[in-house]
């Protein structure tokens, strides 16, 4: 059977020269285990606080790659709530598999899936998050996966993402003072700027998202109080929206 289009350029994407790659998605992870990188995965729940933590059961991390997000919001949520990490790569999914095994925690899963075809019932999840994933996303398969995010939530459950800002500069973001500090911190600066100045790169070859159109794609798929916020001095953006 011919594969679609998509699928087929997917496999020359940054996302999987990356992330496929043994050596590449190793140093990935080295530049992104780090604590800054990790409270703003779990900044992810900030904009999901309409959807009530209390009666969180069941949180989906789209793209979780080694984990880093996945792990970051367990911590945060506690062990009443499982969060399920996803990623296409299988050298991504087996990181944070062992990392799961090292660490010994139990309310963490990982599996590798395609975000476009979610093996998951209708209206079971009650919080959906990816942080830096629907830019590693071709255009034309946007929709679909956003769609497909929307209908495993369960009404009332909300859909956040973290992406690169197409409208953000490097130059203009030193401005903005925390990200000033985080650079200026001698232990943490070279890892978080060289993860950084690369996201920016990456991201700007796979294509970064506009608030208008992340906009459009939640409410195209039928999310509802669509907020975007600006972050990372405006080198990013988060995106969220409710399913009525």
């Amino acid at each position: 059977m011919a594969q679609p289009n998509s699928l087929r350029a997917s496999r020359g994407t940054p996302s999987t020269l990356i992330f496929g790659n043994r050596l590449l998605g190793g140093i990935y992870e080295l530049l992104t285990s780090q604590d800054l990188w990790r409270r703003h995965s779990a900044g992810l729940l900030e904009h999901g606080r309409q959807s009530d933590v209390r009666s969180m059961h069941t949180v989906l991390d789209l793209g979780c790659g080694p984990g880093e997000s996945t792990f970051a919001l367990a911590e945060e949520l506690g062990d009443a709530v499982t969060v399920h990490g996803i990623d296409k790569h299988v050298a991504m999914v087996n990181r944070a598999q062992a990392r799961a095994r090292r660490l010994a925690c139990g309310n963490v899963s990982f599996a590798v899936a395609d975000a476009r075809r979610l093996d998951l019932a209708s209206s079971t999840v009650d919080l959906v998050v990816g942080h830096s994933f629907l830019y590693l996303i071709p255009p034309a398969d946007r929709d679909a996966v956003l769609a497909e995010a929307t209908r495993v939530l369960r009404p009332g459950g909300r859909l956040v993402l973290m992406e690169p800002n197409a409208d953000g500069s490097v130059l203009a973001s030193l401005r903005h003072a925390p990200l000033r500090q985080a650079i200026g911190r001698p232990v943490t600066s070279l890892r978080f700027a060289t993860s950084l100045v690369l996201w920016r790169v990456v991201s700007g070859i796979s294509g970064r998202p506009t608030r208008g159109e992340l906009a459009r794609r939640f409410a195209h798929a039928g999310l509802e109080s669509i907020t975007i916020t600006p972050t990372l001095g405006n080198l990013g953006l988060f995106a969220a929206g409710h399913k009525k």
